[in-house]
């Protein structure tokens, strides 16, 4: 009966999705020794810095710890309003859900120096978010139908251009969970009913 409900179990969709961004807490990329930020051009695993380097924060003086593992990313670095983005595979039709999470600097100037814009390369349009003066990580969360076989996820810094910009980490875009297929459905209704026919069984020995 164990190796019936395991393969019932199989058969069921997988919930936990992997992450389809590489680096996505930044930890694939490290200080030098002593030192707590720095700029940072092209982060590890596929991120691009197009416009300049930005800042990576490890625990600084002026940042909350991260929101994921040491590393967090600041977006207005040495270009002023920066720019970070990663291409990553989707197929046509799928839905996928983006999450990443923000928070302001320690020594922020207030809201309307902070913020940040996502976007993806299939939206005509970027969202602005954190202009506020929040310094405790906070979690955005959108869901996206993929248009195109790569999509590209880029943030750039908003706000005021001033050196104090607002924190990200922890980004990740996993695929919404799809209906499993009509031979999954019979697969895990045919355990099913042989697991309750066991349970029948032995509890009629019983008798």
């Amino acid at each position: 009966m164990k190796h019936l409900l395991a393969i019932c179990l199989a058969a069921a969709p997988v919930f936990a999705q992997a992450n389809l961004l590489q680096n996505g807490s930044f930890e694939a990329n490290s200080q030098a020794l002593g030192s707590r930020w720095s700029f940072l051009s092209n982060p590890a695993g596929g991120w691009l810095t197009p416009r300049g380097a930005v800042e990576l924060h490890t625990r600084s003086y002026a940042s909350p710890s991260a929101q994921e593992g040491s590393n967090a990313i600041e977006l207005e670095g040495q270009c002023g309003f920066c720019q970070l983005s990663q291409s990553f595979s989707t197929v046509v039709g799928q839905s996928y859900e983006i999450s990443f999470w923000i928070a302001q600097r320690f020594d922020s100037l207030g809201a309307a120096s902070n913020g940040l814009t996502w976007q993806i390369s299939s939206s005509p349009e970027a969202e602005l978010v954190g202009q506020d003066n929040n310094k405790r990580w906070t979690q955005i969360r959108r869901n996206f139908l993929a248009t195109e076989s790569q999509t590209t996820l880029t943030f750039a810094a908003a706000g005021a251009q001033d050196g104090y910009g607002t924190l990200l980490d922890n980004v990740s875009v996993v695929p919404l969970s799809p209906i499993p297929e009509p031979p999954s459905y019979g697969l895990m209704g045919a355990g099913l009913v042989v697991i309750l026919f066991a349970a029948w069984r032995r509890k009629n020995k019983k008798r």
